[in-house]
């Protein structure tokens, strides 16, 4: 409904009947004493722009209610224009062609005392920008305009989007609302991108700020060929690509939007305003293989918003996940679950004991035997595929360290279980068994990595895909790269991998062979996910994601 839409900015209704972005005209300007602005307008192919209509705007112009009699020129054979006479204030350049139907905009123009030389502006093809509507409700008329220009659109009833049509391409500064002619204006939304040709969409007009996270991965970006679904994106906010004063101030008036409007399930694992640091888990249906193009929308700055936040719902079922636990708190006792299962863990020793990761906090286990994390007795696959990730940066070497296991160890045994470790010799290594008495038998299967993890200063993700229907689908693989090395028993014939032990991060189930180091961003899933899942997991999720670009909205 419209009036609970636009309830926050005092908007009654917006719907359309009528849009107009009128001609650049001439007059002559107000004799003031203050300032001079010169300029020059050219083409996209750094060619003069000769005989372009430039006017002066000031750049809160209302081109419904403004009266002010607003300053032309001409561009001459060097594209250059010039305005005398110019009081203080804040000011628009606004160039049209009419000959080749191109325009210009360059906004944010200072004006005091002295010669102000514009920033060059670049005639080109003009776009568009929709806005949105709800459907339905009582309405009343009112108005959408660009601050500092002649665009604007009337509003009536009978259609779900308002038009600012022949806009200047580039970033406009801000598209504003008035109810009435007399009424304060409102800003919807803070620049807004107008592409060249094209239209840009304003979904919830209610926040004010939107940005463009293209998907990149082409080579230059994940470099991940095949398509992945129901992929959660890790999004990094900071002070350098965000400003966490434009929203509230637990983030909970965050969004995430599709291209089409619709939204996609986020998760604010943590946001830290005062530092200027967040992680943002966004469920995306569908990440393109081999993609620069395909983005997804981020939303704020409406004060009235209510947290949508929910692991569960970017870490559900359809994805396949058993358990996900960030290990990022930094108090208390409970280590959370952000799957839709919610197996809260429990700290256990000296933790939590904080440590920077490339997920943003993770956990420094400094006392094996004494700092692990408890799950209680779950996450039994029985006869299903499982995959386990984990991000580790190792502090003792040359001894065997379990990650993740739900196992006393020993030998196998019908009640073995199952554990991801860094075995005696620093490799990555995978059991689990339903029987059998020695690895290699029948009923007992593991997998170990060929790449040693013998440094303790490089964070690395440790992962491993099990599906029990080959031994030739089981991989391990180490920082994104399949780092598959020996193989041992057959794994279509283990069995049911079940036991009523207690699962642990970081030592065995009866507290052996403890791991010693950081280890943050656990994942375990009862599928077997595929080299370009795993790929993109790490790409995107280690120091300098290669996967989120911030673009412009």
């Amino acid at each position: 409904m419209i009036n609970s839409r636009f309830a926050a900015i005092s908007v009654a209704v917006l719907l359309t009947v009528f849009a107009r972005c009128s001609q650049l005209t001439g007059g002559a300007g107000g004799e003031t004493t203050n300032g001079y602005v010169t300029g020059t307008v050219k083409y996209g192919d750094g060619s003069y722009a000769v005989a372009a209509r430039v006017q002066l705007f000031p750049a809160d112009y209302d081109p419904v209610k403004g009266i002010a009699v607003i300053p032309a020129d001409t561009t001459d054979s060097l594209g250059r224009y010039a305005f005398s006479s110019v009081a203080p204030g804040d000011y628009n350049v606004q160039a049209v062609h009419i000959d080749n139907s191109t325009k210009a905009l360059v906004a944010g123009i200072h004006v005091a005392k002295d010669t102000v030389p514009a920033p060059v502006g670049i005639l080109g093809v003009p776009g568009a920008i929709k806005v949105s509507l709800s459907e339905g409700s009582n309405s009343t008329t009112g108005y959408l305009y660009v601050p500092g220009t002649k665009c604007f659109v009337f509003l009536n009833n009978n259609t779900d989007f308002a038009v600012l049509d022949s806009l200047p391409a580039g970033t406009i500064p801000a598209v504003s609302y008035s109810a009435t002619s007399t009424s304060p204006p409102a800003v919807i939304r803070y620049d807004v991108q107008v592409i060249p040709g094209d239209t840009t969409v304003i979904w919830d007009p209610l926040c004010k700020y939107a940005q463009r996270l293209i998907l990149n991965t082409t080579a230059s970006g994940a470099n991940v060929s095949g398509d992945v679904v129901n992929f959660p994106v890790l999004i990094r906010l900071t002070t350098g690509n965000f400003t966490f004063t434009q929203a509230k101030a637990d983030g909970s008036d965050l969004r995430f939007i599709k291209v089409d409007g619709s939204p996609l399930p986020c998760e604010l694992a943590r946001w830290d305003a005062a530092n200027g640091f967040a992680e943002v888990w966004v469920r995306v249906d569908t990440v393109r293989g081999t993609n620069s193009e395909q983005h997804i929308i981020m939303l704020w700055g409406n004060p009235s918003a209510i947290a949508e936040s929910s692991g569960a719902s970017v870490f559900d079922s359809s994805g396949g996940f058993e358990g996900v636990w960030h290990l990022n708190e930094t108090s208390g006792m409970r280590a959370a679950d952000a799957s839709h299962n919610g197996l809260t863990g429990t700290y256990k020793g000296g933790l939590p004991n904080g440590e920077r990761s490339p997920l943003g906090i993770c956990q420094k286990i400094a006392r094996p035997d004494y700092d692990y994390i408890e799950m209680g007795n779950v996450l039994n696959p029985g006869m299903k595929n499982i995959s386990i990730g984990v991000w580790v940066k190792r502090a003792a070497f040359g001894t065997q360290q379990a990650v993740i296991a739900k196992t006393n160890g020993d030998g196998p045994s019908s009640v073995y279980g199952y554990l991801l470790s860094i075995d005696l010799f620093n490799f990555p290594h995978f059991y689990m068994a339903s029987g059998g008495t020695e690895f290699g038998d029948d009923g007992v299967f593991d997998i170990t990595s060929n790449l040693t993890l013998t440094d303790s200063t490089t964070w690395h993700y440790v992962f491993v895909a099990v599906d029990r229907s080959d031994n030739n689908r089981c991989k391990m693989y180490v920082d994104g790269i399949d780092r598959t090395g020996t193989l041992r028993g057959n794994v279509s014939r283990v069995a049911n991998v079940a036991n009523v032990f207690n699962l642990h991060i970081g030592t065995e189930s009866d507290n052996n062979y403890s791991y010693k180091g950081a280890i943050g961003g656990v994942t375990v899933a009862f599928t077997a996910r595929s080299a370009d899942w795993v790929k993109l997991s790490y790409m995107n999720q280690k120091d300098g994601d290669r996967l989120v670009v911030f673009g412009n909205e």
